[in-house]
């Protein structure tokens, strides 16, 4: 039962992941959602066009931060900000935010075009600010690339947001 509520789960996190591979930002999903709440109009307001590097919004507002750019070279390399803060679970989470990634690759992002890989030890050193920061916290994330940082902020919780861990990932990877 559980490997067909996975595989049920990851084919439609794959759907709305694949509109999303086409420039598309989800802000949600469908994955558990009432069959009242799967109309087009529902779907529509889980997601939102990001224009790489245009301000939008409200330029007045002193909390607005402009959209990211793109991962330079069309590769995101994530690492984790403190590997201890996940203790005996930082193994499980560094395989979740793979198989994260698979499902984008699954929903048709091109492995070979857009690379996204774990950094090394040089890679993810502390004043490298070309990586995704990866921290444990409520689900977030920067949107897109920002030369002074990246954060991805990630929840160890399979209760919270989507209700998968895997699934909660890659929304946040697709930030």
């Amino acid at each position: 039962m559980g490997a067909i509520k996975f595989l049920l789960a990851t084919l439609t996190v794959g759907f709305y992941l694949l509109q999303l591979a086409t420039s598309c930002l989800l802000t949600g999903s469908t994955v558990h959602l009432r069959e009242r709440d799967k109309t087009n109009d529902a779907i529509q307001r889980r997601w939102s066009h990001m224009e790489p590097g245009d301000p939008g919004g409200d330029k007045t507002d002193p909390l607005h931060v402009p959209n990211g750019a793109v991962w330079p070279s069309n590769t995101l390399i994530w690492c984790f900000n403190d590997p201890s803060e996940w203790g005996s679970q930082l193994s499980a989470i560094r395989a979740d935010i793979e198989a994260a990634w698979k499902l984008w690759v699954l929903a048709g992002v091109d492995a070979q075009t857009v690379i996204f890989r774990e950094g090394n030890a040089v890679e993810c050193a502390p004043s490298n600010t070309n990586v995704l920061d990866v921290r444990k916290g409520p689900l977030l994330s920067t949107v897109g690339y920002y030369d002074k940082g990246n954060v991805m902020s990630l929840s160890d919780s399979a209760t919270t947001a989507l209700g998968d861990r895997v699934a909660n990932f890659a929304h946040e990877i697709g930030q």
